[in-house]
């Protein structure tokens, strides 16, 4: 039988609804029990001890009393959301690694699905698909029908992707090795940096429709805030790495803000909830999506003035 580890980076929970990453830990206990007969599951939660202490872990750990899938708790000091994922492989036992954030929920039938693709020895890695978890909450709405994510995915069988999202991924434990998480001055690079020395390398990288989880908007105006000057800090530093003009002067910073302000335009006309298309809620979710884009921008400004300013804001990437 093929065995897995299921590493759960810990960072997340710092500005993230405590709820939710019991309600991954619950989720994540049934289906590892479902599939115990095909796939011998281990959990490891990674953390920062300083950041997350380590009674509240225990305490989540505890609130099952059966002991499996067994759940182990593994400190990372001066670590965030990369470090603890590469951590948490290094430690893990499992022949295919699985690595989940703490604030994303899985649908039932997620880590079937995620696995199934690891019968054919040919495939190393297969990335989930995460979508905005909405409650018709005008705020929730409007993230669904701009920021990150695609809209929730229907049924389909396996297919071949340009990239991963981090937070619902499985890797091959030898890939894995040889291609772990990269130090990067950003905050959130990390997946996106890794996709692209995979394509490079010739590594296939599957997508799996059916393997859904449910991903938090923001969990207020000041958390879209610092999330929004991150990404404005992560471009900048994008720009550099590319060895492009960082900022193009003025007129440069003027045409960036168009796009990044006709882009969100188009992801609200093309609309993913169906409601964010009626006029009546699409001018206030052009609102906040034109809020946020100006703040990302802010972001991209702040740091190339000075690259410390966004970090001690928002706090180190």
């Amino acid at each position: 039988m093929t065995t897995a580890s299921i590493i759960v980076e810990m960072d997340n929970l710092r500005s993230a609804e405590a709820t939710r990453t019991t309600a991954l830990l619950d989720e994540l206990r049934r289906q590892a029990r479902a599939l115990a007969d095909r796939y011998p599951l281990e959990i490891r939660l990674v953390h920062d001890p300083l950041e997350v202490p380590a009674h509240a872990l225990d305490a989540l750990i505890a609130a099952d009393a059966d002991p499996y899938p067994p759940i182990e708790r593994l400190e990372v000091r001066d670590a965030r959301y990369y470090d603890l994922k590469n951590a948490g492989a290094h430690a893990a036992r499992g022949e295919i690694l699985v690595f989940i954030d703490s604030d994303v929920i899985p649908e039932p039938g997620f880590l079937e699905a995620l696995l199934a693709p690891f019968a054919d020895p040919e495939v190393e890695i297969a990335g989930g698909t995460a979508y905005v978890d909405t409650r018709d909450n005008l705020f929730e709405e409007a993230f669904a029908a701009f920021w990150l994510y695609p809209a929730r995915t229907p049924d389909g069988p396996p297919e071949r992707a340009a990239d991963f999202y981090p937070n619902c991924v499985a890797f091959r434990r030898d890939t894995f090795a040889r291609f772990p998480f990269p130090a990067t001055p950003t905050y959130r690079r990390g997946g996106e940096i890794l996709s692209r020395t995979l394509r490079q390398a010739n590594v296939p990288i599957w997508r799996v429709p059916m393997a859904r989880a449910r991903h938090p908007a923001p969990m207020s105006l000041r958390a879209a805030l610092v999330r929004a000057l991150q990404e404005g800090h992560d471009r900048f530093q994008d720009k550099l790495a590319a060895r492009r003009r960082a900022t193009g002067g003025p007129l440069g910073a003027v045409r960036g803000l168009q796009r990044s302000l006709g882009d969100a335009g188009r992801r609200v006309h093309q609309s993913r909830p169906e409601s964010a298309r009626r006029l009546p809620a699409r001018l206030p979710i052009m609102a906040i999506a034109t809020s946020y884009e100006l703040a990302v921008r802010l972001g991209f400004v702040m740091t190339a003035l000075d690259r410390r300013l966004v970090p001690t804001l928002t706090g180190h990437p």
